[in-house]
């Protein structure tokens, strides 16, 4: 939950594992909500962190999707708007259910720890 869009409202993007997509809700001043676009992911979408993953100055989504054993990245566009889909696999037999993302060896760049 975050004012993703910068209207001074709070927004949500949750992962809906039964639909197998993840939804960006956006905030109203009323406290409502409405959806705003959704995105395919994959099965057992669990994990949704956010941030800037490749360091376009954009909000990306990233998801832990445990049954297909990957990890996707949905990249930020204009407008708060999302493309250009990235599946990177954990590994044969991996079920990832959460990760963390942090430039663990300093070079400016964000590393992926995977938890199985």
């Amino acid at each position: 939950m975050d004012d993703f869009n910068n209207d001074r409202q709070v927004d949500i993007i949750g992962a809906n594992t039964v639909a197998k997509n993840v939804a960006v809700l956006l905030g109203h001043k009323d406290g409502s909500f409405t959806i705003e676009a959704t995105y395919q992911t994959g099965l057992s979408t669990y994990y949704v962190p956010m941030g800037d993953f490749n360091c376009d100055s954009r909000l990306d989504i990233t998801v832990a999707n445990e049954d297909d054993g990957n990890i996707g990245a949905i990249f930020g566009y204009v407008n708060f708007t999302f493309r250009n889909h990235a599946t990177l696999l954990t590994g044969d037999r991996s079920r990832p259910s959460s990760f963390a993302i942090a430039d663990l060896n300093h070079d400016q760049q964000k590393d992926i720890i995977v938890t199985n």
